[in-house]
């Protein structure tokens, strides 16, 4: 026998197991009849199409996450070799790119101060700016020349033959200069780095004139020679080139002499 039933049994109303019954009901009401297969395959797909809405809301929004790249022995090989070629490219392309920067002899020469010597007055001091280093420009006294060539001072300086690399070799004399009458210095101490100060008279000093640092109490005289105090590197001589008497070019080197700061031991 079919089990069948009717819509109204769906609702709860009435749920008949005999022919009998199940006939009389849909006779009374009115109602048509479904085969209990039919209202089974009904339910199913209804529950079919509430698990799909239910499992699509579930899902994530947006794109989904791409396929991680498969990496083989192919791929390797083409990535190693493409940054070997790079690295080749570049080892042959480095000489050409630095014979393109300037050496220091050039750099040197491409950055010449003039400072004129006319109105310079005797003990009289000039600050000059170059390149980042404060320069002394000093018109010495006799007084100073003949102090600073006295024996018993000269027994006190740390370097009185300018042994050390401090000054170009045109300058490597008892006064550290072209020309006796003018000091050419870079004004900073040796040992602090701190702009050491001028005084031209011999008030506080062994020697007629000189310069003191305000921070370690390193003394030098006119001729930037270390004598007391801590520091014991003579104060630097830049390159210079006197035109006459009454002109200095800063940063061209006199004598056909190359020159520069960077080959000072103490600056």
């Amino acid at each position: 026998m079919v089990r069948v039933t009717s819509i109204a049994s769906l609702h709860g109303t009435h749920n008949c197991t005999s022919d009998e019954g199940l006939f009389e009901v849909g006779r009374k009401s009115g109602a048509p009849l479904l085969l209990r297969t039919d209202l089974c395959a009904r339910e199913d797909e209804n529950l079919r199409i509430m698990l799909q809405g239910r499992s699509r809301k579930s899902m994530p929004i947006g794109n989904p996450l791409p396929a991680r790249p498969v990496i083989n022995r192919r791929n390797f090989l083409y990535a190693a070799t493409a940054a070997v070629g790079a690295a080749g490219l570049v080892a042959a392309a480095w000489p050409l790119i630095d014979q393109m920067n300037p050496d220091a002899q050039v750099l040197a020469a491409g950055d010449v101060v003039e400072v004129n010597l006319v109105d310079l007055l005797p003990a009289q001091q000039r600050l000059v700016r170059w390149r980042r280093f404060p320069i002394f420009v000093v018109r010495r006294t006799p007084a100073m020349l003949d102090a600073m060539q006295e024996r018993a001072f000269v027994a006190q300086l740390f370097d009185r033959d300018s042994q050390k690399h401090q000054q170009p070799a045109y300058a490597k004399n008892w006064h550290r200069s072209i020309d006796p009458a003018f000091a050419v210095l870079v004004g900073l101490c040796t040992e602090c780095g701190c702009v050491p100060r001028y005084f031209a008279d011999a008030s506080v000093f062994n020697v007629a004139g000189g310069y003191v640092c305000p921070c370690c109490n390193s003394h030098y005289d006119p001729a930037g020679r270390a004598y007391a105090g801590i520091a014991s590197c003579n104060l630097p001589v830049p390159p210079y080139e006197m035109i006459g008497q009454s002109r200095i070019l800063l940063g061209r080197n006199a004598q056909d002499e190359f020159f520069s700061l960077e080959q000072v031991e103490r600056v």
